[in-house]
Order: structure tokens, then sequence, then C-alpha cells
């Protein structure tokens, strides 16, 4: 549920044009992330790993001078690894929780 949490205060919060609100967002699924694959291991699903080749190419163009804008290059590099990271956290929960995750995110878009 904290996953869904930290996603509807998200949705809830896109309207606040300062960057505090998208910050706080990212650091929170960061760090939850972060956490269930500490405290249990993260599966893997193909999707995952065409979530991280966006990534790798972003890297690669920033890093090789490629893009025509570096700084808006960063923050997109930080964008995609925060929906991999919100991602393979909802991939690792296990059968009910992940349930209710999806029957809530419903009621959330109703």
């Amino acid at each position: 549920m904290l996953l869904f949490a930290i996603l509807a205060l998200g949705i809830l919060t896109m309207w606040v044009p300062a960057r505090w609100a998208l910050t706080a967002f990212e650091l929170a699924i960061l760090a939850g992330a972060a956490f269930q694959l500490l405290k249990h291991h993260l599966r893997f699903h193909p999707s995952l790993a065409l979530l991280a080749a966006v990534i790798g190419w972003g890297g690669a163009q920033w890093l090789a001078g490629w893009s025509a804008d570096a700084f808006r290059t960063q923050e997109e590099l930080l964008n995609w690894t925060v929906r991999l990271a919100a991602f393979a956290w909802a991939l690792s929960l296990d059968g009910h929780p992940r349930h209710r995750l999806l029957t809530a995110g419903v009621w959330l878009a109703a």
C-alpha cells in the first residue's frame, strides 16, 4: 500500500509548479524500491530490460555529447530511472498486495 500512497500523492501533486513536489516523489519511489531490493529480491521481467536499455541509451548520449541539451537529458535519465524503480517495485509485490495496488489504482482513476 505504500507504493499506492506514493503514486497517489504523486498524481495529486502534479499541479504544483515548484520542483520540490517532483523531487519528493522521485526520492520516495527510489527509496522504496531500494528498500524492497534490500528486503526482498526484485523480480526480473523482460520489460525491466527494455526500461534499462532506454536509460543506457540516454546515458550513452549524455556521456558521448550527442545530446542537444545535456541538462534536459540528465533530467530525463532521472525520470526514466524512477519509472524503472517504480515498475520493479510493483513487480516485486506478491499476489494479494499487487491485486490491492491495481484495484486501488482503478478506484483512484475513476
